[in-house]
């Protein structure tokens, strides 16, 4: 390639960087000046988990209360909303809405106030995501100069997923970086840190379940030679379940009435739902696709396989579980580092139309967001609103393309094995 035309991809890679970030952090102020309905409001994720940890600990008292979801949210938005304010945020509800065993891992924070654990939760939150990308690329073998693996990371953090995920300082950013090095240490046989790390995740469980089991067939497949990782898993596990049946007894039945609320009361969505919106097709799928991504982790063998059928769990949960914004499409990067070489291949397979179907997703997102800055200044809201519709589809429907390349290449690699 020349200097001349590396310096035109170089400038204009730069100018969409800083059109994405730009589009990220106008949506992120718009949003929380319209959440923000009286000062002292917090407009963050981790606040009904601080103020619950902090009650339960400190105070002995019931996280999943209707009483301490009002207290949530009036700390979340500055007040309790009036009845006709429902409507202003898609996830509303500020209960508690974790298991319990989350305080647990939060407990350090229960002794901090919010403003400075939210400060220190988003240092965390960027470091984290950076690195993980970073490793990622790495464990994908893609891109393999260190300067493009570089770009690779601050491409991500500019990317309206990532910047959703911290302005929120969503918890789920958390579960990034332990499923990479959890990972990372499976390759290097550490196999009872790969497991706690797992364990540690579960605070989401609707999102670290999948890979967890995954890990667990993984397991099976030699369990004299892999036995370490399912005590390293057992060991942070089993006395976070105890303790907080200790601390709470019936805290199970408590969290599931809350995620029925949750659930009820929160507009969530999922590219299952948008791709068959009746109810016996989404749990027909849901099972396909559960049982393919589990087979992944049954199949595994080298350490780019156990990569790889991490990328497909963190494309199935995407995929599968409802979300009421973008965050969760962070996960979406890891699935992207593995397909996107697959895309630009010469020769045809069956991997290869949705993994082309992915880049052009991406590429509409990433120039819709470049662009939107722009109407933004001038005021144009029916565009700006537009191009927000744009980027939020191209974003939530990713994970489809995603996930099918990785499965069909999949199977498109064990049928050349199984050949003669």
């Amino acid at each position: 390639m020349s200097r001349a035309r590396r310096g035109i991809l170089i400038l204009l890679g730069s100018l969409a960087l800083l059109g994405n970030l730009s589009f990220g952090l106008l949506l992120v102020s718009q949003r929380r000046a319209q959440l923000t309905l009286a000062p002292g409001a917090s407009v963050s994720d981790l606040y009904p988990r601080w103020l619950g940890t902090r009650n339960l600990l400190l105070s002995g008292r019931n996280p999943y209360t209707d009483a301490a979801a009002l207290e949530n949210e009036r700390g979340y938005y500055g007040r309790v909303r009036r009845p006709d304010e429902a409507g202003l945020d898609p996830a509303g509800y500020q209960g508690f809405s974790y298991p319990l065993y989350a305080a647990l891992f939060l407990a350090p924070a229960a002794l901090l106030p919010f403003t400075v654990f939210q400060v220190t939760a988003l240092a965390v939150l960027t470091v984290g995501i950076l690195w993980s990308v970073w490793t990622w690329t790495r464990l994908a073998g893609w891109p393999a100069d260190p300067r493009w693996r570089g770009a690779c990371a601050a491409a991500a953090l500019a990317s309206v997923p990532v910047i959703d995920l911290l302005s929120l300082q969503q918890l789920s950013g958390f579960l990034i970086p332990l499923l990479v090095l959890s990972v990372l240490c499976l390759q290097r046989n550490r196999l009872t840190t790969a497991g706690a790390l797992l364990a540690a995740a579960m605070i989401k469980p609707q999102l670290a379940a999948l890979p967890a089991v995954g890990v667990g067939l993984w397991i099976l497949r030699d369990w004299r030679a892999r036995w370490r990782c399912a005590v390293g898993f057992l060991l942070i596990m089993l006395p976070a379940l105890i303790t907080s049946l200790a601390l709470l007894p019936s805290w199970p039945e408590w969290f599931l009435r809350q995620a029925r609320v949750y659930a009820a009361r929160n507009a969530l969505l999922s590219p299952t739902a948008l791709l068959v919106p009746w109810l016996p097709g989404q749990i027909a799928v849901g099972i396909v696709v559960t049982v393919l991504s589990l087979a992944v982790w049954a199949q595994a063998r080298s350490d780019s396989d156990l990569a790889r059928a991490m990328a497909v769990s963190m494309a199935a949960v995407v995929l599968l579980v409802p979300s009421p914004a973008t965050y969760n499409a962070s996960f979406l990067i890891f699935p992207l580092l593995f397909v996107v070489p697959e895309a630009g291949r010469c020769q045809r397979g069956f991997a290869q139309p949705p993994a082309r179907i992915a880049v052009v997703l991406l590429a509409v997102a990433a120039l819709a967001g470049t662009v939107g800055p722009l109407f933004w200044m001038l005021n144009q809201v029916f565009w700006w609103e537009s191009i927000g519709l744009v980027v939020f589809l191209c974003y939530f429907s990713l994970a489809i393309p995603l996930w099918l390349a990785l499965i069909l290449r999949r199977q498109s690699g064990a049928r050349a094995l199984s050949a003669p």
